[in-house]
């Protein structure tokens, strides 16, 4: 997959119902660090199941048109 240019081609690559901190940061060009840090913080929400995250699409979307 290549890597997004614009704050408009990470929304359009935005196809799955949800995705892990992993799938996140890869599509934000970011580390895994940074989005716990963000889910910490409250700037992405993201939903605890068992011992993972679960970020919905509208959240990382609504995130990457906050920043």
């Amino acid at each position: 997959m290549s890597e997004p240019k614009t704050r408009e081609d990470y929304i359009m690559t935005l196809q799955a119902p949800f995705y892990s901190i992993e799938e996140a940061a890869t599509l934000l060009g970011v580390s895994k660090k940074t989005i716990y840090r963000r889910i910490s913080e409250g700037s992405l929400k993201a939903k605890k199941v068992g011992r993972s995250y679960v970020i919905t699409r509208e959240n990382l979307t609504s995130f990457v048109e906050s920043t």
